[in-house]
């Protein structure tokens, strides 16, 4: 299987619909380990807009192109190429002023031409390109499907009938999915009971819930097989300090905004603002802010390398009285050996 991958996001692979078509292109490679990979980040390699130099070269023929619009065309050719050579082809998708991203359109106008992905025919467009299966990962700030606000499903959908991408449902997957709807697992811990005692026992389970809603959390965490009360004790305990420690940050930043007068951080995906930040949110915001450490034979350290603190990271920081100096040193100090 070869997989075409088309990131769209102007955040390259941090945008959410870029996380949302990694993810799913994970899956199908874990289906198929053999499937070969493209991805094509219209980020951080934009293709050219549509411009009159370009469109004349694409409608020129073959023999009467110059040298420049010779090169224009290889470059297309390159694209509807790799577009050619995919099985499948998934496309991240983010919604930008109610319509597709500038980077899409360009990529479109450079693979939709006529006589290579469609032609002309007296019952309309035909595509050339049959046999592939397409998926989109859309990512919106917002509720717009059916709405008239949507603009992007309606385009899609009419442009990726020029190169004749289909979309089926595959029967035999909805069938073996029927067959195991509703069906779920139980797990227990109380290994004496049987398997119509824990089915009898899960029956209480919503009187029980709000006895046990302070385990449903970011920490993500499951008091299973602890076998003795000094283990539950001690699990109990290390949860209530991370509860705590949680609490304290969420409180600290959301005080230190009032005293700010900030109204919202650049903290959600995409630099879209908060107003309540909380303990996971600022946690996430530096996951991908990277440090690196040249070290000679000896493993003495030469020279050390740090990623730029973004805006909304350094925005973070200032909540907390830190500066990005402050923040990579005391990161450097609490992990040395990293």
């Amino acid at each position: 299987m070869n997989i075409l991958q088309i990131n769209s996001s102007l955040y390259s692979g941090n945008g959410q619909s870029s996380r949302l078509a990694d993810e799913f292109v994970a899956t199908l490679r874990a289906e198929n380990p053999r499937a070969e990979l493209v991805v094509r980040d219209l980020a951080k390699e934009p293709v050219p807009h549509l411009d009159e130099k370009r469109f004349q070269a694409f409608i020129t023929p073959k023999d009467a192109r110059t040298d420049e619009q010779k090169a224009i065309v290889a470059y297309s050719d390159a694209l509807i190429d790799e577009l050619r050579r995919a099985e499948v082809i998934v496309l991240g998708l983010p919604m930008y002023n109610f319509g597709v991203p500038s980077q899409l359109k360009s990529w479109i106008d450079h693979i939709a031409r006529s006589g290579e992905t469609f032609k002309y025919s007296e019952k309309g467009r035909v595509g050339l390109l049959t046999g592939k299966k397409a998926y989109v990962l859309a990512a919106r700030g917002g509720l717009y499907a059916g709405s008239p606000a949507d603009t992007q499903t309606a385009y899609v959908r009419q442009t990726h009938q020029r190169p004749c991408l289909y979309w089926q449902s595959e029967t035999q997957a909805l069938l073996d999915e029927t067959r195991t709807d509703g069906i779920f697992p139980l797990i227990t811990n109380d290994e004496k009971l049987s398997i119509k005692e824990v089915l009898l026992a899960y029956k209480h389970q919503p009187a029980l819930e709000k006895r046990h809603e302070q385990f449903k959390s970011v920490l993500q965490v499951r008091p299973m097989m602890l076998k003795n009360h000094l283990r539950i004790e001690a699990f109990l305990f290390l949860y209530f300090l991370a509860l705590l420690t949680e609490a304290l940050i969420e409180r600290e930043a959301r005080q230190r905004m009032r005293k700010l007068n900030i109204k919202k951080l650049p903290l959600y995906p995409e630099e879209r603002p908060c107003t309540a930040p909380t303990t996971e949110r600022l946690f996430e915001l530096f996951e991908d802010l990277r440090r690196h450490r040249l070290v000679d034979k000896n493993g003495a350290v030469q020279q050390r390398f740090y990623d730029e603190p973004s805006e909304p990271q350094r925005a973070a920081l200032r909540l907390f009285e830190f500066s990005a100096k402050k923040y990579l040193a005391a990161a450097e100090e609490g992990g040395a050996a990293g």
